[in-house]
């Protein structure tokens, strides 16, 4: 049995949900994610937040890595690196990320987070991998 019911039923993290994150699919290590450009959104230049990007890349990998997971197993980012390539001002912010590798103990992923059709960062991360011994 595989997490993605679960990630799928309770649109990932309390988090996730406070930010206004949806999760579009979630299927054989690849997650696809949005958000909607919102005032609480804005750095300080009434851009996206470069955090609020973040957090949108983070959650899409996590799901990604937490679709190959059996039950028993956690994950959690270890490092993750982004950058910023252009400013978005509104409309819908979406992110792809696949899992490049799955080891036992960490897996490696990247994303890429689009608005308007256009690529606005890229992100590469590492998880750890455990079994859940609860």
């Amino acid at each position: 049995m595989k997490h993605k019911a679960h990630i799928l039923r309770d649109e990932g993290s309390r988090f996730s949900r406070h930010l206004g994150i949806r999760y579009v699919s979630v299927e054989d290590g690849v997650c696809t994610t949005e958000l909607d450009m919102a005032e609480h959104l804005h750095n300080v230049v009434g851009g996206f937040h470069g955090g609020a990007a973040f957090a949108l890349v983070d959650c899409a990998m996590g799901a990604a890595i937490y679709s190959l997971l059996d039950i028993d197993e956690l994950a959690a980012t270890l490092e993750a690196k982004t950058n910023y390539i252009r400013p978005v001002r509104e409309g819908l912010v979406r992110c792809t990320a696949r899992v490049i590798h799955r080891g036992r103990r960490t897996a490696v992923l990247d994303a890429e987070v689009t608005a308007g059709g256009k690529l606005v960062a890229k992100a590469t991360g590492t998880f750890a991998i455990w079994k859940n011994e609860a």
